[in-house]
């Protein structure tokens, strides 16, 4: 009899903490459900050396662009070695957008597009069964060398999710065993930013569970591991207001002792009432991060963003107002954007930091090509130069500028010190945060501590003083900070 034990594999470099592997621990669930029985292999922390591929149904890996597929080729090359007919299904937001590319690797026999659920089930059922499964929804595969693109899966109804597979993975090797424990409560988002990925991933369509099964859920991962902290790890928690108050009102009806953090869109906030405010508060919301992206009503409006910097500045003051921290984020040096726009985004910067020193801003992002996006779509008009292959793929970095034809040499420079200038801002205050326990395992060593203890005041010094100048452009210094210092204290 065949075995019903799959391999669920989550790809990318080794590192310390990393954040558990959603994606894969709602597909365990869900398969589990309906009789099969997954395991989750995430090679960021753990090695390959026992597996055995011929205890299994079938392999599925993630992809991410950049170096997790690097890791995943690694994989999979270690797979067919030991066996050459065992089923490799490729999921993830980089097959899904690169199909035709990657079904042609030969590492790759299904691809699984977008959600993937109830397709990978489906696969599975016919793989057991000895069938052909070619044409089920939401795939692609080869047949006599050529791809075949089935429709399109219609998306499932997150209330028939059960809570995902925490128990399949060591949650001490995660970062959630000190900071947020993850969750999600919905999926998509229906606004139109030309830098997102779920413009293709989510065809701009947002559906969520409902209240009643967020807290059914949240009350079991309370009983089962007693987080501090929930991190609804989505793109949009907030899309529908009267979910939201009633999981606020749940949680606090059921005494969930817990403190929660999501993601909230600028105008949303803006519009919140003070007695919306006082039930978040009162419910624990403890954090909310906005994607502001750019100062620049203009740059703004460019990247379809659909907000206003004064909406921003009213979501900030409400959330200090209610001791709710605002984490916002930037992206500078996307096509198009000018350089007066890009000096309007570091004045709106420092107009935020006026309000209260009691908010973050975690980084203004040198913006690298994000495929499966219209600003990508700008990028590659630009002159920007896309990858062809997994393998070329396997290359790409996010932060890696070398490939930004729209700006200059000089240019480029200047903005990538911004970057690590508002990096080091962020971590330093962040890391002060930090419980004792985490910050040592943070910085590792006695020797880091030291490091850090000594040259962090110092650094400080030099990044206020050259933001205040806004002098970017010849700076060893923090040349040498990227190359060190944040290798070993900012890997997140």
């Amino acid at each position: 009899m065949k075995s019903k034990k799959v391999l669920l594999v989550f790809t990318g470099p080794k590192m310390d903490l990393p954040r558990f592997p959603m994606s894969l621990l709602a597909i365990a669930s869900y398969i589990r459900k309906k009789g099969f029985k997954p395991e989750v292999l995430d090679l960021r922390i753990e090695n390959t050396e026992k597996i055995n591929p011929d205890d299994y149904l079938a392999i599925g890996i993630s992809s991410m662009s950049g170096a997790p597929l690097k890791e995943a080729l690694r994989f999979c090359k270690f797979i067919r070695n030991k066996n050459p007919k065992i089923p490799l299904i490729w999921g993830g937001v980089h097959v899904s957008f690169f199909p035709y590319q990657s079904i042609k690797n030969k590492y790759v026999d299904i691809i699984v597009k977008s959600e993937g659920e109830e397709t990978f089930r489906e696969l599975l059922e016919k793989i057991y069964k000895g069938k052909k499964f070619d044409d089920i929804k939401g795939t692609v595969v080869l047949k006599n060398n050529k791809p075949i693109f089935n429709p399109d899966r219609e998306f499932i109804d997150l209330d028939n999710l059960d809570i995902p597979a925490y128990d399949l993975i060591d949650i001490s090797k995660y970062s959630e065993s000190l900071e947020y424990f993850s969750y999600e409560s919905s999926r998509g988002c229906p606004h139109r930013c030309k830098f997102c990925y779920g413009l293709n991933f989510h065809k701009k369509r947002w559906r969520a569970k409902s209240p009643e099964k967020v807290i059914k859920d949240l009350k079991e991962i309370v009983k089962l591991y007693k987080p501090k902290k929930i991190d609804f790890v989505e793109d949009n928690f907030f899309v529908d207001n009267k979910r939201v108050r009633k999981i606020a009102q749940g949680i606090i009806k059921n005494r969930l002792s817990f403190k929660w953090m999501s993601f909230c869109r600028a105008d949303y906030l803006s519009r919140f009432d003070n007695d919306f405010m006082a039930l978040l508060k009162e419910s624990k919301c403890e954090l909310l991060s906005i994607g502001v992206e750019s100062g620049s009503p203009s740059m703004l409006k460019k990247i379809t963003k659909d907000i206003t910097p004064e909406q921003v500045i009213i979501a900030t003051k409400k959330c200090i107002k209610h001791n709710i921290m605002p984490v916002m984020s930037f992206i500078i040096g996307i096509p198009k954007e000018t350089k007066n726009e890009m000096y309007e985004t570091l004045d709106f910067y420092d107009r935020l930091y006026r309000i209260s020193n009691r908010l973050e801003i975690n980084g203004l992002f040198v913006y690298g090509p994000y495929p499966g996006t219209p600003v990508y779509d700008d990028a590659v008009k630009a002159g920007y130069r896309p990858a062809n292959t997994i393998e070329e793929w396997a290359s790409w970095k996010y932060t890696d500028t070398n490939n930004t034809p729209w700006l200059t040499k000089s240019y480029k420079k200047k903005l990538e010190t911004i970057s690590i200038i508002s990096r080091f801002r962020f971590f330093t205050h962040r890391l002060s945060l930090y419980s004792k326990q985490f910050k040592k395992r943070k910085l590792k060593s006695g020797t880091n501590m030291l490091l850090y203890e000594i040259f962090v005041p110092i650094m400080k010094i030099d990044a206020n003083l050259r933001w205040s100048l806004r002098f970017f452009s010849f700076a060893p210094e923090w040349d040498l900070y990227q190359s060190f210092i944040e290798k070993k204290f900012d890997k997140r």
